[in-house]
């Protein structure tokens, strides 16, 4: 039954997918599955079709997919490099690198030279890392802000910098030489009055780890929290995110 479920549910998203030619009602329909299935559906679509879903949606909804697609390399070389690179540059960056690492593709070239500066800094910076640091974990998915702004302040930076940050619950706080000063959770920040002076909000002693470090030697931490920082030379450069 629940396997019959399942084809039905394969076969409807594809008749979706091949006759819908609207982005915003594909992209509105497709909501209306989860990622995972939507996933397993894309190693059926002739390379035209997949081509042009592609092209119709998103770059960030197409990298939200990525992470449920076991062969992405297949995905990957039929698009043009600069569409792939934009794929690439939403997804997360831990992700991306074990993807480029990983793939033989001849075109991987193609699509590292297409990403924007920003990005193939980052990815680099990640990749150089050794798979039993701690920062072979890492993502840049957060959000740091100066202990010196008033709460008003960093709750409009954190609405700002949601559209780019999803599943934000703990904000680091940096002091004036830009190092990590300590971090506190987004329901303290929203409970907070006005006037309430960040300092009081901040945990100074909140734990994090320094990029280079095993993670054999970080299990503990793991074990015990959600979210930790990762700090190279007390900057904030990511963040451990479970």
């Amino acid at each position: 039954m629940k396997k019959n479920r399942n084809q039905h549910r394969v076969q409807d998203i594809l008749k979706l997918i091949r006759t819908e030619r609207d982005p915003y009602f594909l992209e509105r329909a497709l909501d209306s599955y989860h990622d995972h299935d939507i996933a397993d559906v894309l190693p059926l679509l002739s390379s035209p079709e997949w081509k042009r879903l592609a092209s119709l949606l998103p770059a960030p909804y197409l990298a939200d997919l990525m992470e449920y697609v076991d062969d992405k390399e297949s995905l990957f070389e039929v698009l043009p490099a600069e569409r792939a690179a934009a794929i690439l540059t939403q997804m997360e960056p831990d992700e991306a690198v074990d993807f480029l690492k990983e793939t033989q593709s001849a075109q991987k070239e193609a699509w590292v030279a297409h990403l924007d500066e920003a990005t193939r800094q980052k990815l680099t910076r990640l990749a150089a890392y050794d798979e039993d640091t701690i920062a072979s974990r890492m993502t840049t998915n957060f959000v740091a802000v100066e202990e010196g702004l008033d709460v008003p302040s960093v709750m409009r930076t954190v609405v700002r910098e949601a559209a780019d940050h999803d599943e934000i619950a703990v904000i680091y706080a940096l002091n004036d030489r830009a190092q990590f000063a300590g971090a506190f959770s987004l329901k303290d920040l929203i409970i907070a009055r006005r006037d309430t002076p960040l300092n009081e909000i901040i945990v100074r002693g909140y734990p994090y780890v320094y990029a280079s470090e095993k993670i054999s030697d970080c299990l503990q931490l793991i074990e015990e929290y959600s979210e930790a920082p990762f700090l190279s030379y007390r900057r904030t450069i990511g963040s451990l995110a479970l």
